[in-house]
């Protein structure tokens, strides 16, 4: 098994050598893409709403790694 730890970034479409440092959906698993968009199910990068009840919101958990 090769030792190839590396990613392509969505972003810059460039290959790095490390590992990833942010994991992400597009959307949460209750979307599916089944639901049609409307005032009350909304979908983008940062929220998500389901049928004006369920809300999902993207956030950031930052976790310090360094020598003390």
């Amino acid at each position: 098994m090769p030792d190839d730890h590396g990613f392509v970034c969505s972003c810059c479409g460039r290959r790095h050598p490390a590992l990833p440092m942010a994991y992400h959906a597009e959307a949460p698993i209750h979307w599916a893409g089944r639901l049609p968009f409307s005032r009350r199910n909304r979908l983008n990068s940062d929220q998500c709403v389901i049928k004006g009840e369920t809300y999902f919101l993207r956030g950031l958990i930052e976790r310090w790694a360094g020598v003390r």
